[in-house]
């Protein structure tokens, strides 16, 4: 079995899902933020940055930020149920399938891009009103 570069600890509040805690220095998300895990290109290190559905690059979704602890440290959601409490600033409302934006980076929106090239992707089923 190979060595993953994520540390993925399970069970921590719900035991239906595997989230971590990252420390990204100045990372600049809110929760519900939908990243990505970008690898460095020019040597430097890489880092999680915000998804988006405008290629199939950037579309290729780590995980949802569920909280946010402090400037440096956030909550990471890679698969599972999440706790959606906090998400009302980020538009997810009473629809039922959330697809990742592709507008607005790390974003969520209640229906998929519709311009060709686009990569439709659905991210996150509501499954009550603060479960997902």
């Amino acid at each position: 079995m190979s060595t993953s570069a994520l540390k993925l600890i399970t069970g921590v509040i719900d035991g239906k899902s595997i989230r971590n805690n990252v420390t990204q220095a100045a990372h600049g998300f809110v929760v519900g933020d939908v990243v990505r895990y970008d690898v460095s290109q020019d040597g430097g290190q890489g880092g999680f940055t915000s998804a988006n559905a405008s290629s199939s690059m950037e579309a290729e979704v780590s995980g949802v930020i569920e909280r946010v602890v402090d400037t440096n440290t956030f909550i990471l959601v890679y698969q599972g149920e999440i706790n959606l409490t906090d998400f009302t600033t980020t538009g997810v409302t009473a629809d039922e399938v959330y697809f990742l934006s592709s507008s607005t980076p790390g974003k969520l929106q209640s229906n998929p891009p519709n311009t060709a090239g686009h990569v439709i992707k659905p991210v996150l089923v509501r499954r009550s009103d603060n479960a997902g």
